[in-house]
């Protein structure tokens, strides 16, 4: 997942398997881009696609400061249940994905 802003990348976030069904979350953003609900809008995508995935999604154990400020963000909590472990966070979300209904409410129409 990438933020093309023209031709220039300004971030992106990977994740990576840790074992059985659990990712982590790599991301990185260009600093000039923080502070304007990028990286929480990034860490959404990984949410939702963790969850239409059935895939249980966490932090590293050493995440950034900028990555802990999107753990921690009212704005992310908002819609995803974030739980603070020994060494890292996991998430999941809150609702039904408005994906997932839209998809569904489509079918029905």
């Amino acid at each position: 997942m990438k933020f093309p802003s023209g031709k220039k990348e300004i971030g992106r976030i990977k994740l990576a398997r840790d074992y059985n069904n659990i990712f982590l979350t790599h991301s990185s953003l260009d600093r000039k881009y923080h502070n304007k609900g990028l990286g929480v809008y990034l860490y959404s995508i990984a949410a939702d696609l963790a969850s239409i995935n059935q895939i249980r999604l966490h932090s590293t154990t050493h995440p950034s400061d900028a990555a802990k400020r999107v753990w921690k963000s009212k704005r992310f909590r908002k819609y995803y249940t974030v739980t603070k472990r020994k060494l890292y966070f996991s998430v999941r979300p809150k609702k039904t994905l408005k994906l997932i209904n839209n998809n569904a409410q489509s079918k029905r129409n």
